[in-house]
């Protein structure tokens, strides 16, 4: 048996490999576009076999290949890593005669390599990252045009692995993000807990109408703090995937009528009556404790942005079906001061600050709408907003249905102890 020459590890190697892991492309799902590159490559330069051959510390593997069934091969028996020694293209015109390959398995055995070209795969930092590479079972030369080709080809997969690395940066840092803003919720919620505890003890000692009114505003501004941080956390926990969801059939009557009356003593403050046309035996798919988050959070949207006499209608119905499947639509609809269109457009950034809010107060982070949206989508439903500016705002939230609802009827009402309008 013929001894296969080890090839030669490149001087930088601990940093070529440092450099190629920054990309995230390893033991990655296939991509569209280096998959039609191979494929160009093949056409192009009609050769059988055309791979983008990625080299690691112990093996070769192929992010996109056609001709070829492996994904991967042991690094000392690969071309590619003779081809990363310099910025060149490296052309074995005939395996056979080349001493570095004439034993190679590869060369001796499927896929029987004869001609191989490989263009380097340079990073934007100068690492030579793998190949890209066509073979041919039969010996063969290459043209200057070739080579140019085969070059720009090249250009282009690091192109695409580049947009790869960005992408995966991009998510890595939101879930850095995320898991910094849940670790300093964590941390907020034990101060805000005891500010809250002593306020409600100072307002248990019978203090002065003025004391009484410091301690108030101490507890209702804790009370906004500390949902502002159980959003962040929920937001924080939805991002990294690790809010648990159990989807159910939940009645869809009893879950808008819980959440209002969580919503009516801010109502009531207000002054905004809260109108309601409830389904029956209407069932929904969803996770009963997000879904009554989310009706929470719209509710309460639509009353701080009301003026004191205005009203905010909850509706339900079936709205659609496709095939076997039904949606229902509830639809929140305010007689608000309604939503600019250039942030209309943005609703759903967690840190969207309204500009045409009443008061500094009603100016949020933006989280619940946010929260919402996500929260829904991990339930299979959505949520679509439409809104003038003085003229009120309508968010409707789409939601599968969960049996049939043959017999159900609309029923007027105002909210559970609430004055009706």
């Amino acid at each position: 048996m013929t001894a296969i020459p080890s090839p030669p590890v490149p001087a930088d190697e601990s940093a070529r490999l440092e450099a190629l892991h920054s990309f995230c492309a390893l033991d990655t799902p296939d991509d569209p576009r280096l998959d039609h590159l191979v494929q160009l490559a093949t056409r192009l330069l009609d050769c059988p076999i055309a791979l983008v051959s990625l080299l690691d510390s112990d093996r070769q593997w192929f992010k996109a290949k056609i001709g070829l069934d492996v994904t991967e091969t042991p690094r000392r028996i690969a071309f590619c890593a003779y081809a990363i020694l310099d910025d060149d293209i490296m052309i074995v015109e005939d395996a056979l005669l080349d001493p570095r390959f004439a034993g190679n398995p590869l060369v001796t055995d499927a896929p029987h390599i004869r001609f191989y070209a490989g263009a380097p795969l340079i990073s934007e930092t100068g690492f030579r990252l793998g190949t890209l590479c066509v073979i041919d079972q039969k010996p063969r030369q290459f043209s200057e045009a070739q080579l140019n080709l085969l070059k720009e080809l090249a250009q282009l997969a690091v192109d695409a692995l580049d947009l790869h690395r960005i992408i995966a940066q991009t998510r890595q840092d939101n879930l850095a993000r995320t898991r910094f803003l849940s670790s300093l919720s964590h941390e907020l919620r034990t101060p805000l807990n005891a500010i809250m505890g002593f306020s409600e003890m100072i307002l248990l000692q019978s203090p002065s109408d003025r004391i009484a009114d410091y301690a108030r505003a101490i507890h209702q501004g804790g009370t906004g703090l500390l949902q502002l941080v159980d959003d962040i956390l929920d937001y924080g926990q939805i991002e990294a995937g690790e809010r648990p969801m159990t989807l159910e059939a939940v009645d869809l009557d009893s879950a808008i009528l819980a959440a209002v009356r969580q919503v009516r003593p801010l109502a009531d403050r207000r002054q905004v009556h809260l109108k309601l046309m409830l389904p029956t035996l209407l069932t929904v798919q969803a996770d009963k404790s997000a879904l009554n988050q989310v009706l929470v959070h719209l509710l309460e949207n639509a009353v701080k942005f009301t003026r004191a006499g205005g009203n905010v209608r909850v509706a339900a119905q079936v709205a659609e079906t496709w095939g076997d499947d039904e949606w229902v639509h509830v639809t929140v609809t305010d007689t608000g001061i309604g939503i600019e269109p250039q942030t209309l457009a943005r609703l759903g950034d967690p840190f969207l600050r309204p500009e045409n809010a009443m008061t500094s107060s009603e100016r949020g982070a933006g989280l619940g709408i946010a929260l919402s949206r996500r929260l829904l989508q991990a339930m299979g439903g959505s949520v679509a907003f439409s809104s003038k500016p003085d003229h009120g705002t309508k968010v409707t939230l789409r939601l599968p249905l969960a049996k049939p609802t043959s017999g159900a009827s609309l029923r007027p009402q105002s909210a559970p102890d609430t004055p009706r309008a």
